[in-house]
């Protein structure tokens, strides 16, 4: 029987006007969070035949058309230079965003729930298992290596006669990704209100724990209070239990975190403990608010300044340990000589400062 403490992990995927929200949650708490608009233009991991439009030596790059209104970029080794008007097979590593077009690779690879398919070089491929297939049927592993082996073959054996543009191969959609980024053991259930998310789920994978949520009378936006949460997490200001807040600032070149004791310690003795009793609750949520928003690149943290080096050891390996545990990469850099925590974060989805629907 599980404790009572216990707080069920789940992921819940809901739409809304034309986009699909997906949540990770653990108990009441949304940790991730990605709405994207479902529709047919080149996503991330989408494979294509595109054309070099024009080589730059001095950045090792190419601009490459795909078909779309924008140049694609693509960064090459000196061993691979492509020429001008080469015909190259390509996956999309991020798709465009604003006036930027794609960010391609010809390191294809197809991603499973179970396997990774990676292109080695225009005939070879490697076959990797992922950790979820520890605790997953063989047959089921075997199955789904079969079928992405099948696909990477397709795209080696008939992309050369395809025409320029085409698209060879197009990624699951993008909540499919979403629940292959967590591992079996991180997620109780999987639960929808959209009948065609849910049949596609099913024909995916029908070992996946997956609900289909059926009150018409309480909607599983009502439910999750996901509207409300998600209006929340565009705010810049977020209170701590202590009384402590985050002011978060999104600018062109990072985000700034700023922790102020607000009413923290307000009545209180301001000591080295309470100090670092805030600011571990603040790298707490620190965590979780990075990966709610989906901030990426470089993210400033200004904590509350603290003058033993043993708390500050202390925060730095907590905060090691919170990062760790993020399904996108993000690492602790360095911490500033004016006690400034640099940290980065790689670039999987939109932020939801992107996304139009808030």
């Amino acid at each position: 029987m599980r404790s009572v403490m216990y707080k069920r992990k789940q992921i819940v995927i809901t739409k809304k006007d034309d986009n699909v929200i997906c949540l990770y949650m653990i108990g009441n708490d949304i940790y991730d969070c990605v709405i994207e608009r479902v529709d047919d233009a080149p996503a991330m991991g989408d494979v294509y035949v595109g054309r070099v439009d024009k080589v730059v030596d001095n950045i090792k790059a190419a601009f490459v058309d795909i078909g779309s209104s924008k140049s694609a970029f693509l960064q090459f080794e000196k061993s691979g230079k492509p020429k001008c008007e080469d015909e190259i097979v390509v996956q999309i590593k991020k798709p465009e965003k604003g006036e930027k077009g794609a960010v391609l690779t010809k390191k294809i690879s197809l991603v499973g729930r179970y396997c990774v398919v990676n292109l080695k070089n225009r005939s070879e491929y490697e076959v990797i298992t992922r950790t979820n297939a520890k605790t997953a049927d063989p047959d089921r592993v075997e199955a789904e290596r079969s079928k992405l082996v099948a696909k990477m073959e397709s795209i080696i054996n008939h992309s050369e006669n395809r025409t320029v543009f085409s698209r060879v191969y197009k990624e699951p959609e993008f909540y499919i990704r979403f629940i292959n980024s967590y591992h079996t053991d991180e997620v109780d259930r999987i639960i929808t209100d959209d009948d065609e998310i849910y049949s596609e789920l099913k024909s995916y994978d029908d070992s996946l724990s997956l609900e289909k949520y059926e009150d018409e009378s309480y909607s599983l936006d009502a439910l999750y209070a996901i509207s409300s949460t998600l209006q929340k997490a565009v705010s810049n200001r977020v209170w701590l239990k202590s009384g402590a807040t985050l002011v978060i600032d999104k600018t062109e070149a990072m985000t700034v975190i700023d922790v102020n004791t607000a009413k923290a310690i307000a009545g209180k003795r301001s000591s080295e403990g309470t100090f670092l009793k805030t600011n571990i609750e603040a790298a707490e949520e620190i965590a979780r608010q990075i990966r709610l928003r989906n901030v990426s690149g470089i993210i400033i943290v200004d904590f509350i300044d603290m003058k033993e080096k043993a708390s500050e050891e202390q925060l730095i390996s907590h905060m090691k340990q919170l990062l760790a545990d993020d399904p996108v990469r993000a690492c602790y850099i360095d911490m500033t000589a004016l006690g400034l925590m640099e940290i980065t974060r790689t670039k999987r989805y939109k932020s939801l400062y992107e996304s139009q629907i808030l």
